[in-house]
Order: C-alpha cells, then sequence, then structure tokens
C-alpha cells in the first residue's frame, strides 16, 4: 500500500518562471573572481555554467565560523 493519495480532477498550475534572473552575480563575475554562499550544500554549477557560457568551481569551506561554499570563475 502506499503513502501517497490519488487525487482526479486538480487542474495543472501555471509555469511561474523567475522575473529577475539569477539570484548570483554570474554575468559580473570576471575570471578569477569567487563568492562565498552559506550553503548546506553546494550549487549546481553545471547548469550555471551552461546557461552564462563561464566556467566555475566550488570548495567546502568555512569563513567566519559558517560552513558554506566558495565559488569561483575560472574560465
Amino acid at each position: 500500500m502506499t503513502e501517497f493519495t490519488i487525487e482526479k480532477g486538480i487542474p495543472l498550475g501555471k509555469i511561474r518562471k523567475r522575473q529577475c534572473g539569477s539570484k548570483f552575480p554570474w554575468k559580473e563575475m570576471e575570471i578569477g573572481d569567487s563568492f562565498f554562499s552559506p550553503r548546506k550544500s553546494g550549487l549546481a554549477l553545471k547548469e550555471y555554467s551552461t546557461t552564462y557560457g563561464i566556467k566555475l568551481t566550488q570548495r567546502a569551506v568555512v569563513e567566519n565560523g559558517i560552513k558554506g561554499y566558495r565559488i569561483w570563475r575560472t574560465k
């Protein structure tokens, strides 16, 4: 038996597109620039790299006692 309830007759909602683009500064970054992101998991950089035509890399770091990731533009 499944723990999910199957429902019928629920209309499909409209797709919501992000109005302002990315919240990250990809377009402003130059090669060698980086920023800190206090996230629990890393960012999906492959998607951003493809979308913005740049190369990015990240490393797990602790800065000022906060765990997160530092993201660099490499190309």
